[in-house]
């Protein structure tokens, strides 16, 4: 699909930053080369789809299959969290929302899911207010705040809700169909295999070696998007990321909930009914690596969808907890909450250049950062790839070909995988 030019909100004054460390990555010109993406979810396919739409040969790395981790739940929303100031996070997720629209137009379009509106209901009354600053802060085809009269008519069954917010161009998708769509472009090989490790191969470009110590390449560039296992290799260990383990889970639709007639988000989350079943959830268990779908996440989800609106939770009865069927994944979330998109800095050589900050987290150093040469990063998007990654795909193929950016520059400085040392130094903590 094309880009979206409406994506980049409008430039902002910001002071300079005094060392250019987000400068200094190799680009590679259009369309030229071999690609390995290693990840085959939501991050991986849209990489693979903006690179062999340009031109490049490209091979999906995956362990299990298309859509195997957090990206082959069975519904999807796409929900960017959107805020009332002029701050990079409101601003990316606010171009991402816009690239997202136009992006999944033609999936929409083809039964994969429901451009259905998002309806976002406060769980405290400062949420309540919160809303409300957002839904003033953009236009209403974006979002729009929707008092009690009306929720009912929009939801399609009662809520208890006193306000909500309307998102109307956003939605569902499923989003291993989408994964599976992007991975057909004729350009994309899959290849299965685990991939452990990556080195610089002595012709250039990256050899990469799997968990039975075969080893494939060179391909001349590499970009990770691995989700939960974006640090597992060399080149990434310092990224403080973390895991969180999300457990959704989908039950039978009643004559009730089967009314729901856009997805209703708050504490939990709950879709309208697919073939007779609607998915909601989901948990949030920081550090947990187990896939085990477990009888306590089932009820954790319940309870959020009790939290989220109790009208919402009594349409779906109390089902039987061995009526519920579900699914786990790992998620990979930043510090920031915002993703990780653009070259991989070389840790040892950032910390040595841009040393100084330690003492002057405003030194001048004229030099550029040191990134290895044609690798990448996607990743990053916690439980938001879906809204996230089209928009980052497009910024990293721009980035790996050196062309203009569908961002303003603040903001893909604020996507660099490179700002956690930079911050680091700039605190003292490296």
């Amino acid at each position: 699909p094309a880009a979206a030019e409406t994506a980049a909100p409008p430039s902002r004054r910001r002071r300079q930053a005094g060392a250019p460390w987000h400068l200094g990555a190799t680009a590679y010109g259009a369309g030229r080369g071999t690609a390995a993406i290693i990840g085959a979810g939501i991050a991986g396919c849209t990489t693979a789809h903006a690179l062999a739409e340009r031109g490049w040969q490209v091979t999906l790395y995956d362990r299990a299959a298309i859509a195997s981790g957090a990206s082959g739940n069975p519904q999807g929303v796409l929900y960017p969290r959107l805020t009332a100031d002029t701050s990079s996070f409101g601003a990316i997720n606010l171009a991402a929302l816009l690239f997202a629209q136009n992006y999944y137009r033609e999936y929409w379009r083809d039964g994969l899911g429901s451009d259905c509106g998002v309806l976002l209901l406060p769980e405290t009354a400062p949420h309540a207010e919160q809303l409300r600053r957002i839904a003033a802060h953009h236009p209403a085809a974006i979002a729009r705040l929707v008092e009690a009269p009306e929720l009912a008519a929009i939801a399609g069954l009662p809520l208890a809700a006193d306000c909500g917010l309307l998102l109307p161009g956003l939605g569902w998708l499923d989003p291993a169909a989408v994964c599976r769509r992007l991975a057909g472009h004729p350009r994309i090989t899959l290849a299965r295999a685990e991939i452990v490790a990556l080195s610089p191969h002595a012709t250039g470009g990256w050899q990469l070696e799997d968990a039975r110590g075969a080893t494939t390449g060179p391909h001349d560039i590499v970009v990770l998007a691995n989700a939960a296992e974006l640090a597992r290799f060399e080149q990434t260990r310092h990224l403080p990321l973390k895991t969180i383990r999300g457990q959704i889970s989908v039950c039978p639709a009643t004559p009730a909930s089967a009314k729901l007639r856009t997805v209703i988000c708050g504490a939990g989350y709950l879709g309208p009914a697919v073939n007779g079943r609607h998915t909601f959830g989901a948990t949030y268990e920081l550090s947990a690596t187990h896939l085990e779908v477990s009888s306590d996440g089932h009820r954790e989800n319940l309870a959020r969808l009790d939290a989220t609106d109790p009208r919402l939770a009594a349409a779906l009865g109390v089902p039987d907890l061995a009526q519920l069927s579900g699914r786990a994944g790992l998620r990979c979330v930043t510090p920031d909450y915002l993703p990780l998109v653009g070259p991989a800095p070389i840790e040892h050589r950032m910390l040595e250049t841009f040393a100084p900050l330690r003492r002057d987290a405003r030194a001048a150093i004229p030099h550029p950062g040191s990134y290895w040469p044609g690798l990448f990063i996607h990743g990053g998007h916690g439980s938001r790839g879906l809204s996230h990654a089209p928009l980052c795909a497009a910024l990293l193929a721009d980035l790996i070909e050196g062309r203009p950016r569908p961002l303003a520059r603040d903001l893909v400085i604020a996507l660099n995988p490179a700002r956690f040392l930079i911050r680091a130094l700039k605190r003292g903590q490296r």
